[in-house]
């Protein structure tokens, strides 16, 4: 998932660097910006405990699935597909939202 939406996940760090950089941002909203959007590029689609089950690691590595076992992992890998895209599509939002200066009305600074 990671490398294959790297370009997508390059872009968005470059506009986090220029977001942070960007006198025209107010600190407070650039900091809670800049936690958000990088929380949102280092989410995982896994749990701690779903990274180390066996049952789990063993459907993604088998090369001799069953059928039923070829469509769990296909659905699962979708889903997967579905988060990272979602996180990188949220990301992307709070991003040009600080450019329209509409940022604010996604990003709540607790004071």
């Amino acid at each position: 998932m990671i490398t294959y939406r790297l370009p997508e996940r390059r872009k968005i760090w470059k506009k986090l660097i220029e977001l942070q950089k960007d006198p025209g941002i107010e600190k407070p909203l650039k900091t809670k910006l800049t936690q958000e959007i990088i929380t949102l590029l280092c989410a995982l689609p896994v749990t701690a405990e779903e990274s180390v089950d066996t049952d789990l690691n063993n459907l993604l590595n088998g090369s001799s699935l069953h059928i039923g076992e070829r469509n769990s992992r296909r659905e699962l890998l979708k889903n997967w597909s579905a988060f990272v895209s979602g996180q990188l599509q949220k990301a992307e939002n709070l991003l040009e939202d600080s450019r329209t200066g509409q940022s604010s009305s996604r990003v709540r600074i607790d004071n």
